[in-house]
């Protein structure tokens, strides 16, 4: 199934993923990175951390002088990849990893970072060979403005494929709320069971769907097209 995902993100010719949510808001983390830390140190397993030069003595304090200094990127790394903190959101950090792995561009961003500065650069670097994939929570702990109020703000880019994540409905109602949404081409609701409870095949799957909106979208447009043309065509003959 993985394959049939490549296939379909080169075919909608995606260049990069952008997955917007407050997980990803790394500081969080650090008062549970150091409790793992300190578990770790009753066996050799401190060693997966290899910026920890000092030893075992040292290795707390040396975290916290590290962590002060370090890199979101690196922080994220540390946190996600080695110290598997917060496991039930790594379904879909695994798989939007293995596409990263495919040469197509992914980026993990907190909230704050998709400003409007941000938006309007991500607006005028996307074509029609060059498209985003933008997955984003619908709901932010603790913030005033939620991922739909950041999506609107793309103004309904054809060359941006959004997914809105929810907690609030199943995997089977996301077409109803697809639905209530107007059957919007660029926006398909995904229940947040994909990346909480389900299988990397059911989170593939949601991509698909993302994707399969502006190829429908474009075949509905080209059908009405032709139908109204033969209308026409049928018209002047009766005319004539």
């Amino acid at each position: 199934m993985r394959e049939k995902l490549f296939q379909l993100l080169s075919l909608s010719k995606v260049k990069k993923i952008i997955y917007v949510d407050d997980l990803f808001c790394v500081d969080q983390y650090f008062d549970e990175a150091k409790a793992i830390l300190k578990t770790w140190l009753e066996t050799e397993e401190y060693k997966k951390l290899d910026f920890l030069t000092e030893g075992k003595e040292f290795a707390l304090e040396e975290f916290e002088l590290w962590w002060m200094s370090a890199t979101v990127e690196d922080k994220r790394k540390c946190v996600f990849e080695i110290m598997k903190v917060n496991m039930k959101e790594l379904n879909i950090l695994e798989c939007l990893n293995n596409i990263k792995e495919k040469g197509i561009d992914v980026i993990f961003m907190e909230p704050s970072d998709f400003s409007d500065e941000y938006i309007e650069r991500l607006k005028s670097e996307v074509n029609n060979d060059s498209q985003v994939l933008l997955l984003m929570d619908k709901e932010f702990e603790g913030q005033q403005h939620g991922g739909e109020a950041l999506l609107k703000k793309i103004d309904d880019n054809q060359f941006v494929h959004c997914g809105l994540f929810s907690g609030k409905f199943t995997v089977e109602d996301e077409i109803n709320e697809w639905k209530e949404r107007g059957f919007s081409a660029t926006v398909y609701p995904l229940s947040k069971k994909r990346i909480l409870e389900e299988s990397e095949e059911r989170i593939i799957e949601g991509i698909r769907n993302i994707l399969w909106l502006n190829h429908i979208s474009k075949m509905k447009n080209d059908a009405i097209e032709v139908f109204e043309k033969s209308i026409k065509n049928t018209c002047e003959r009766f005319k004539n």
